[in-house]
């Protein structure tokens, strides 16, 4: 399951790229034609990564269902970074001059992000919280013993 890995990994990378992009461009007069410019770009990038975040949801759903505890717990770090720098971009969007030109292609990326943070919740709940629940685990076995 590397490909998994390289879906985490580009998403995260694509994800920097935009932030330091808007990062960068800080310098450019509001109105000017290299503002609406970028405006473009980034709402071109909020669209793209969207599309990844979409299949990696897609990819963790899937995960959920087939995978071994232990592998998706492998890529808690991994999901964990991406979601981070997910929400950072997000905030620094939301303050930023490009924001009005770009709100609905952050909210529809921002859906996304939320999706993300709710299979990290789930993960955990599967690999640590329920596992560590002594009742729960009584429950099951009893389940099991019918």
């Amino acid at each position: 399951m590397q490909a998994f890995e390289e879906v985490i990994q580009d998403t995260y990378l694509e994800t920097e790229k935009i932030f330091f992009k808007e990062e960068s461009s800080n310098v450019v007069r509001v109105g000017s034609d290299r503002f609406l410019d970028l405006v473009i770009e980034f709402k071109e990038g909020f669209d793209k990564l969207t599309i990844k975040f979409q299949n990696l949801n897609e990819s963790l759903e899937e995960g959920l269902t087939f995978c071994s505890d232990e592998y998706l717990q492998s890529k808690g770090g991994s999901l964990r970074s991406l979601l981070r720098s997910s929400k950072r971009l997000v905030a620094t969007f939301v303050k930023s001059a490009y924001y009005p030109g770009v709100k609905t292609a952050v909210r529809r990326y921002e859906e996304e992000v939320n999706c993300l943070q709710e299979f990290i919740q789930d993960i955990e709940l599967r690999t640590k919280v329920i596992k560590e629940d002594d009742e729960f685990q009584a429950l099951i076995a009893q389940i099991n013993s019918l």
